[in-house]
C-alpha cells in the first residue's frame, strides 16, 4: 500500500482551445526589469539564493531557494533530476514545479529571445499584480498586504537534447509571494509546445510522449504533495488552455500551510446579491441569499470538521455580523439539541499566532461575540466554538468533538445526506425566516400551512 497522501489532485478545467496568457500579461521579466540570467546548462541550477524574508511553504519557513533549469523552484537543495518522479520526492527536493521537465539550455547563451530569468522583488507594481491574482482566486484576502515576491520566467526554452535551431519552445512563469504569514504561488503559461525530453523517452523531434511534465508542489516529506491531474500525462501540453481560476493559462494556490489550498472560487461580497437556490440539505438567510448553510451532526474535531466542509466546496461557518450570530446558533440549537452538546464549531482559531484569533482563511476578526464582550485570550484553548443556547463564542480544545455548520457560495454543491434540515424532525413545527435582526427570527406555522 502506498503510504503517501495526495492532498489535492486538482481537476483543472479546459477553457478555450487556443487561449494562453499573453507575454504582456506576465509579470515583467528580463534583465531590463532587474532579472538575472540563469547560466546555460543541462540539469543545472542557480547558486543558492538568500532571501530578504522568511518564506512560508508547506508549514516550513525558508530563507533561501534555488532556481532550477528543469522547470522548478526548490528550497532544500538544487535539483538535477530531469525526469519528474510522478510520486513523492526526497527531502532535498522540497519544491514548487510550474513545469518540471527536461529543459535544456546548454548550447544557447541566454538572450532576451530565449532564457531563464529570475528576481526577488518588493516593487509595488509586482506586489499589486500578485495581489490582484490572489484576490480574484481568494476573495476573502482583499485586505492582504503583500511585502515580497520572487519571479522566475522560462522564456522560449526547449527540451533535451538542446538544438538552438529548434522551433518547438515553451514559455511559462512562476511567481511566489507572501505577506510574511500567508504565501501564494501564481503560474502563467504562454505557449507550451513540448512535454518531454528525449532522455525521458520523449520523441526526439516533437518532445512528446514518455514521462511528461509534472506541475505542482511537494513538501519532500513523502506525505504532503499536490499535483495537477494532467501531470505526467500527454494532456499536460494543453496546460495553457486550462486554469483553476477561470482565466486560461493562470493557476493560483495558497501554499503556506501543510495543505495546498485551491481557490475558493467564491464571488466577492457585494451589497446586492443574486438569490440562488441552495442545494438539498442546506438553507439560506435573507441577509445574503447567495450563501448557503448546512448543519452537520457528526461529532468531529476542529480540523476534521473543516475538511468535511471542504469536501463539498464549503468551509466552516464564519459569524461575521450580528445577524448571522443570532440566526445560525438558534437554527443549530434546534437541529443539534438531540446530541446533548452545548456548542458547535465555527471556522475561527489561533493556531498560527497564539496571540491572535482569526478566521481559517487568515482574515482578522472585525465582529466578535465573546461572552461578556471579551476575548478569552488567557485560556489555553486554540479553537472557537459557539454556545447553542446563548450564541456567545468560547475557546475550545481543538480536539473536542462537536457538531458543525458549513457555509458555501452559489449552486452546484452536493451537500452530504447526513446534513440535517428541519423537515427531518416531524415533532418540530415548521419555520420560516422573518426579515430584520430585531424581529422574531422564526415564525411557527400550523401543520396545515406547510407546503
Amino acid at each position: 500500500m502506498q503510504k503517501y497522501l495526495l492532498l489535492l489532485n486538482l481537476a483543472v478545467i479546459v477553457l478555450t482551445v487556443n487561449a494562453v496568457v499573453e507575454i504582456t500579461d506576465f509579470f515583467p521579466f528580463g534583465v531590463s526589469h532587474g532579472d538575472q540570467y540563469l547560466e546555460s546548462g543541462d540539469d543545472t541550477s542557480s547558486a543558492k539564493q538568500n532571501l530578504l524574508i522568511s518564506f512560508p511553504f508547506f508549514g516550513y519557513n525558508h530563507s533561501s531557494l534555488w532556481v532550477n533549469v528543469n522547470g522548478a523552484i526548490s528550497f532544500n537543495a538544487p535539483i538535477n533530476r530531469y525526469t519528474p518522479t510522478c510520486a513523492p520526492v526526497h527531502h532535498e527536493y522540497r519544491m514548487i514545479s510550474p513545469f518540471w521537465a527536461d529543459v535544456d539550455t546548454e548550447f544557447e547563451d541566454p538572450t532576451p529571445g530565449s532564457s531563464i530569468t529570475y528576481r526577488e522583488s518588493t516593487d509595488l507594481a509586482d506586489l499589486q499584480k500578485a495581489k490582484n491574482e490572489i484576490v480574484h482566486a481568494f476573495p476573502d484576502f482583499s485586505h492582504i498586504d503583500l511585502t515580497w515576491t520572487y519571479i522566475v520566467t522560462w522564456y522560449n526554452v526547449t527540451f533535451f537534447r538542446d538544438i538552438p535551431t529548434r522551433t518547438i519552445r515553451n514559455t511559462f512563469q512562476a511567481a511566489i509571494t507572501t505577506d510574511g504569514r500567508h504565501s501564494f504561488a501564481i503560474f502563467y503559461y504562454n505557449k507550451i509546445q513540448w512535454t518531454t525530453g528525449t532522455a525521458s523517452n520523449g520523441h526526439h523531434e516533437k518532445g512528446t510522449g514518455g514521462t511528461s511534465a509534472q506541475i505542482g508542489f511537494d513538501a519532500g516529506d513523502s506525505h504532503n504533495r499536490t499535483m495537477l491531474d494532467v501531470s505526467c500525462k500527454d494532456s499536460v501540453i494543453n496546460i495553457s488552455s486550462m486554469s483553476n481560476v477561470e482565466k486560461p493559462g493562470v493557476f493560483v494556490f495558497r501554499i503556506d500551510s501543510a495543505e495546498i489550498i485551491k481557490p475558493y472560487t467564491l464571488p466577492p461580497p457585494v451589497i446586492v446579491q443574486e438569490k440562488l437556490e441552495c442545494p438539498p440539505n442546506s438553507i439560506q438567510l435573507r441577509i445574503n441569499e447567495s450563501v448557503c448553510y448546512s448543519f452537520h451532526p457528526a461529532l468531529s474535531q476542529f480540523v476534521i470538521a473543516e475538511r468535511e466542509c471542504n469536501s463539498f466546496g464549503a468551509s466552516l461557518v464564519s459569524l461575521k455580523n450580528k445577524y448571522t450570530s443570532v440566526y445560525i446558533p438558534q437554527l443549530a440549537n434546534l437541529l443539534f439539541k438531540h446530541l446533548e452538546v452545548e456548542q458547535f464549531w465555527i471556522n475561527a482559531h489561533r493556531l498560527i499566532d497564539e496571540n491572535t484569533f482569526e478566521w481559517t482563511n487568515g482574515e482578522d476578526f472585525v465582529f466578535t461575540n465573546w461572552k461578556n464582550n471579551r476575548s478569552e485570550e488567557k485560556v489555553i484553548n486554540e479553537c472557537v466554538a459557539v454556545n447553542l443556547e446563548k450564541g456567545f463564542w468560547k475557546t475550545e480544545d481543538c480536539f473536542a468533538r462537536l457538531p458543525f455548520v458549513c457555509e458555501f457560495y452559489g449552486e452546484g454543491k452536493k451537500v452530504p445526506q447526513t446534513a440535517l434540515v428541519l423537515e427531518e424532525f416531524p415533532d418540530l413545527p415548521n419555520y420560516i425566516y422573518e426579515t430584520g435582526v430585531h424581529q422574531t427570527f422564526m415564525k411557527i406555522l400550523d401543520k396545515g400551512d406547510r407546503q
